[in-house]
């Protein structure tokens, strides 16, 4: 069970352009005393009608409530306490409505925060916040937890539709998603933390939206953290920081003094739920657990202790170390047989592939595409009737009746002739070719010679009605200065 030591203060001021007063907490104002374990604040919704009326009757009728199941600082506060409490201010409000048929409900936002023996409770619904602040080791107090509010613009933020400057000047800061009004359809629950991790020196502030108006996060953490100013110095400073503010602000500063842990008492458990809520009931005893006897006890004689173990538990241990010892020898085996077989594969690599000189001789035997280079000398000439038939025959000379090979010959003949005599200028005129007559005349004798040998050997192989009227007048004079000589 958990013991605290506490010290509250309370700030309940009206805003600048406020008509009224509609926030509420309790305990009433400068009325908490070192006994007290239940604080609320609650934040009337501005600009809806009754915000007030709603405000005070969620803190009235749930801290009568809570009050009545939990009272007892060694009672073990539950969320079904809380469930109950906040169905009953639901009721209320629904009661209290003075004009249920209009669209603008009267409501309220709702923190609460409860010490009890199993620690401590924090609810909210809305956008009023409860903070837990901690120093650290350098003694500079940092925020521990901090509620989640239920607005429009936190939504926004989560979403990355705002950033946090532009949360501060966002027009309808005021809207909020969630909070306690009358004749809900659907009634809202609450976000609810239970936490043990207290210690001495943790503050709790609980404070509504107007407290905030003109304080951030880090702004709260300085002036609650001040460790040269009092308790109430930092009220003070709290209340100096707001006094411009244009909203109702209202909070509580809980001063956690010392915490105990007390495992020697009983608790006192819920043991029954009636109509009128959970009763605490009588201290229930813990369930009485095995003796365990240490191993010297004189009820271990000294035969159980002294007693050998059975041979079947002696003899599987080294039955185990031979399965092991079998495995390993068989991998070693495994690993030298494919060992050998990769050295044998490699050596037959080596015989089958054949020596250098053994490759020349294959390819002295065998050779590529051999290339010998002919010499001009050894060209010889091709009979003349070969020849012949490979040069083309002219259509013009072609005739049927005999073969076409000498006449064609004879036709070449003739144009070499003519074209060696006359050269064709650019404008279609003939012209001598004075310069290389000589030359061309030693060439041509040179031509019609061969062309006469040529002429007389395929005369032999022509049949003797060959037609000769179409060779050239000098190869005609030519074969009849031979004849006549033979």
């Amino acid at each position: 069970m958990m013991k605290f030591k506490i010290k509250a203060l309370s700030i309940y001021e009206k805003g600048n352009y406020r008509d009224g007063q509609e926030d509420y907490i309790f305990p009433s104002h400068d009325t908490a005393g070192p006994d007290d374990r239940l604080f609320m604040v609650c934040d009337g919704m501005g600009g809806h009608e009754a915000g007030e009326v709603a405000s005070k009757a969620v803190c009235e009728t749930m801290s009568e409530s809570i009050l009545s199941v939990a009272s007892d600082p060694s009672t073990t506060f539950t969320e079904k306490m809380l469930n109950q409490a906040l169905s009953l201010a639901f009721d209320q409000l629904d009661a209290r409505d003075p004009h249920p048929e209009s669209e603008k409900k009267m409501g309220t936002t709702m923190t609460l925060l409860k010490f009890h023996a199993g620690g401590v409770m924090m609810a909210h619904i809305g956008d009023s916040r409860i903070y837990q602040f901690r120093p650290n080791e350098e003694g500079k107090l940092q925020i521990v937890f901090r509620t989640e509010d239920h607005s429009l613009v936190n939504d926004l933020l989560k979403v990355g539709e705002l950033t946090p400057e532009e949360a501060k000047n966002f027009p309808r800061k005021n809207v909020i998603t969630r909070a306690m009004q009358a004749n809900m359809e659907r009634r809202p629950h609450a976000d609810i933390k239970v936490t043990t991790d207290v210690c001495a020196g943790d503050y709790f502030f609980l404070c509504s939206d107007g407290m905030l108006e003109n304080a951030t996060d880090e702004n709260l953490e300085y002036m609650i953290g001040r460790n040269d100013l009092s308790d109430e110095d930092k009220v003070m400073m709290l209340k100096g920081n707001s006094e411009d503010n244009h909203d109702n602000h209202s909070a509580y500063l809980v001063h956690v003094l010392d915490v105990e842990q007390d495992s020697q008492s009983e608790p006192l458990v819920v043991v029954a739920d009636g109509p009128e809520g959970p009763k605490a009931g009588a201290p229930v005893s813990k369930p009485t657990a095995p003796v365990v006897k240490p191993a010297s006890a004189p009820s271990v004689t000294p035969e159980v202790v002294s007693r050998p173990v059975s041979q079947p538990v002696a003899t599987s241990k080294p039955e185990k170390r031979n399965y092991l010892l079998y495995a390993l020898a068989a991998i070693a085996a495994a690993a030298i047989c494919i060992w050998l077989i990769g050295k044998l594969q490699n050596s037959d690599d080596s015989q089958v592939k054949p020596k250098p000189d053994i490759e020349q001789k294959v390819e002295e035997q065998v050779p590529a595409k051999p290339v010998v280079p002919q010499k001009p000398t050894e060209h010889k000439q091709q009979p003349a009737t070969e020849r012949i038939e490979a040069v083309p025959v002219g259509a013009e000379n072609a005739q049927p009746s005999r073969p076409s090979s000498l006449s064609t010959k004879v036709n070449d003949i003739k144009e070499r002739e003519n074209s060696s005599e006359h050269v064709q200028k650019p404008d279609g005129k003939p012209e001598n070719n004075h310069a290389g007559k000589v030359t061309e005349a030693t060439s041509q004798d040179t031509k019609t010679e061969t062309e006469v040998q040529q002429a007389e050997a395929q005369s032999d192989q022509t049949p003797a009605s060959s037609d000769e009227s179409s060779l050239p007048e000098k190869v005609k004079d030519k074969i009849k200065e031979r004849q006549e000589g033979q």
